[in-house]
């Protein structure tokens, strides 16, 4: 998959990701700050690693200094890291709780005879 489409214009297209250099999982820990309030200090890092490590249902709990690693785009978050920033974004989105993660699946097609 590229990062840049051309237009039927010839005007070229990028993706956000494209023009920053933030990856979609440190953007989305960039909007749960703002979300919350809080600053991206260690104390409040420390915070989202142990309600990161909750919802993953994870111990030991991640470090505060890993979380921040991924916030700055200095360390690649692992998949499972990776899902709890996605479902605490989408809770505080306001996504109901038990359906934070989940993806809509397409039923197959029936052939009718």
């Amino acid at each position: 998959m590229t990062i840049e489409q051309i237009l039927p214009s010839g005007q070229l297209l990028d993706t956000f990701l494209a023009m920053s250099s933030l990856t979609n999982d440190a953007y989305e820990l960039s909007e749960i700050l703002a979300a919350l309030g809080l600053k991206p200090t260690m104390r409040n890092f420390e915070i989202l690693a142990v309600d990161l490590s909750k919802l993953a249902h994870r111990k030991p709990v991640w470090t505060k200094k890993y979380v921040h690693s991924v916030y700055k785009g200095k360390l690649a978050a692992s998949p499972e890291l990776s899902a709890a920033i996605g479902k605490l974004a989408q809770t505080i989105d306001g996504t109901p709780p038990g359906l934070a993660g989940a993806a809509y699946i397409r039923p197959r097609s029936r052939k009718t005879p």
